[in-house]
């Protein structure tokens, strides 16, 4: 009887661990900015905001703009996964073919610890790191629109399994106060389309794992009444 139920054991084995090898869901949801300004830093050093029409880059020899994004992120759940996070946002219209040049502007990591008032009394937050790049408006020069969108997963799946509770980050030129002009306007609505994933065991899977374990459990029930 013991080889016998050793032997079911070693034939359950497989069964238990796919079983706990549970598959994972996935579910989409849209984020939108909670802070979304821009500041326009003139020659003279005088700073003026926007919230109207959101900017970024070098404005010729005239001054430089930095667009500030915030978005408050889901509550952490254990096991959980960003799988995706592409950041969706809209150039406005290119009606000057001078502007934006041929570089790319930079995204940076920023502290979450503000917002508009915050910057308006005391300072926007630092740029850290470079955690992504907006190309040239591709659009013709007139008042089109046109849609584009940025790959910021890794850096948003980092900070949601540190458990922040948001992400933020400024768009600006790595080539500031220079006569380089890589200017552009962006629509003020911008997006995050995240993919969480979860392992979450379907009804199946525990059908399967206490079929095993209570085969497991008759067979030794059996051995010790022999």
């Amino acid at each position: 009887m013991k080889l016998v139920s050793f032997s079911l054991f070693k034939k359950l084995l497989p069964i238990l661990l796919v079983c706990l090898s549970a598959p994972s869901v996935a579910k989409v949801i849209t984020l939108d900015a909670v802070e979304n300004i821009s500041l326009f830093h003139r020659q003279d050093w005088s700073v003026v905001f926007e919230r109207g029409g959101i900017s970024a880059g070098n404005y010729l020899n005239q001054g430089y703009a930095r667009a500030y994004e915030k978005f408050t992120l889901p509550a952490y759940v254990q096991g959980q996964t960003i799988e995706s996070a592409i950041f969706n946002f809209t150039y406005g219209p290119n009606f000057q073919p001078v502007l934006m040049g041929p570089g790319p502007l930079s995204i940076f990591s920023i502290s979450s610890e503000w917002d508009e008032a915050w910057i308006r009394r005391y300072s926007a937050p630092a740029a850290k790191e470079l955690i992504g790049k907006i190309g040239p408006n591709p659009g013709p020069k007139g008042g089109s629109y046109v849609s584009s969108s940025v790959d910021l997963t890794n850096f948003v799946n980092k900070a949601y399994q540190n458990r922040e509770s948001a992400v933020s980050f400024v768009i600006m030129s790595e080539r500031e106060g220079t006569g380089f002009s890589d200017y552009t306007g962006l629509a003020v609505k911008k997006t995050f389309d995240l993919t969480i994933s979860s392992p979450v065991p379907e009804p199946s899977t525990f059908t399967m794992l206490f079929a095993g374990l209570g085969l497991i459990a008759f067979f030794a029930f059996r051995r010790k009444q022999v």
